[in-house]
């Protein structure tokens, strides 16, 4: 195995790195480093957008099941960057900001949507007046699913263990809002279940 410290030669931008700042493939590195690997797929997607969309709808399942496997795989990676590096935590709130306001009526039309939608799914079901401190609280904050902490303080953030409120049943199949049907998960699990059954009902 090659030491992260030994010497490669990008052959893109031509510069002298380290082999940590390669992509492992296979059972070697990338030729490029990782700034000109993301670079370039950058450059694809601009010029790919809507292939890209539209090959995403199409295999939702599978980019899904490659992103769950890869975040399996590097949890404890991600997770202490997404801790640990402030910059890398500011730099992702500021894309986050920048494709909002780039974005800002598609962003409204979308929560206006979901708003209607979800009113409509409670109106249709049991609902109860639920505290998400308690249900946050009553997990020791920590992801119902895949265990990770879910520090107090990331509430409301967009860090991948942020915590989050989520229905195990979910209200487009019909759940009840809940404390028994509401579970808590952090950010990076809700996103991947979606409205998927995950999780197991609590009667107590």
């Amino acid at each position: 195995m090659v030491p992260d410290s030994a010497l490669k030669r990008c052959r893109e931008c031509q510069r002298l790195l380290p082999f940590g700042d390669f992509y492992e493939r296979g059972t070697g590195h990338m030729g490029v480093c990782k700034e000109c690997a993301r670079s370039r797929s950058k450059a694809y997607y601009a010029s790919h957008r809507e292939q890209s969309r539209l090959y995403y709808m199409a295999h939702r399942e599978q980019v899904m099941a490659r992103s769950n496997a890869y975040y399996a795989q590097n949890r404890e990676r991600i997770l202490s960057r997404a801790k640990g590096d402030k910059a890398f935590v500011e730099r992702a709130r500021a894309n986050h900001k920048r494709w909002r306001d780039a974005h800002s009526e598609k962003m409204r039309a979308k929560n206006k949507a979901h708003r209607v939608r979800q009113r409509q799914q409670v109106r249709q079901t049991t609902y109860e007046l639920v505290d998400p401190v308690e249900v946050f609280e009553k997990a020791k904050w920590r992801c119902r699913l895949c265990g990770c902490k879910i520090p107090r303080d990331l509430r409301g953030g967009i860090e991948p263990n942020a915590p989050t409120i989520d229905h195990i049943v979910p209200l487009s199949l019909g759940g009840p809002h809940t404390r028994a049907n509401l579970q808590c998960l952090c950010r990076r699990c809700n996103m991947a279940k979606s409205d998927m059954y995950q999780g197991q009902l609590r009667f107590a």
